[in-house]
């Protein structure tokens, strides 16, 4: 009996669970976009860091062409929590791709778990004289190279490799 229960409940969820895509999602929140080759969707107040993000993760399109014979499209969101939280109950902080259609969601600022424990772990190494960025530069580049390992996700689907486990 118990088991008919969470079978019931599990057909309820997914019958009132949206189909909307998080693309479709994103868009609905009529955020501020950057019209590339790679449409860049981001939160007032963070077209620097929407423009960086692009600039950084459109480098893996002539890549995977070029040494892969692969394509994928996908779009960029940077966005602050108030609008995350509108898209996805995955943590404030955490970057994830989503699709299709594909989208990475990179968060805009570093008020966020991932970039406190980023901040922590590098705390006196002294960094700055090393890179020449401050550890809060340091911090936001590692989030958004997390971004690459996103799109990773993409492109090995599309070159046919296949994933047994999450």
């Amino acid at each position: 009996m118990r088991l008919a229960y969470i079978i019931l409940l599990v057909v309820c969820i997914s019958c009132t669970s949206s189909a909307q895509s998080t693309l479709e999602k994103v868009k609905a929140l009529d955020l501020n976009t950057i019209d590339d080759n790679i449409t860049t969707y981001y939160s007032t107040g963070y077209e620097n860091q929407a423009a960086a993000t692009l600039n950084l993760l459109s480098k893996s399109v002539g890549f995977f062409e070029e040494h892969f014979e692969v394509s994928q499209s996908f779009s960029i969101a940077v966005i602050d929590s108030v609008n995350w939280g509108k898209i996805t109950s995955i943590p404030y902080g955490l970057p994830f791709v989503s699709g299709p259609p594909y989208i990475v969601c990179i968060p805009a600022n570093l008020e966020n778990g991932l970039s406190n424990i980023v901040t922590t772990a590098i705390e006196g190494y002294d960094l700055k004289d090393k890179y020449e960025m401050t550890n809060k530069e340091i911090t936001d580049l590692f989030v958004s190279l997390i971004g690459f390992h996103e799109l990773g996700h993409i492109y090995a689907r599309s070159y046919g490799a296949s994933f047994p486990n999450k």
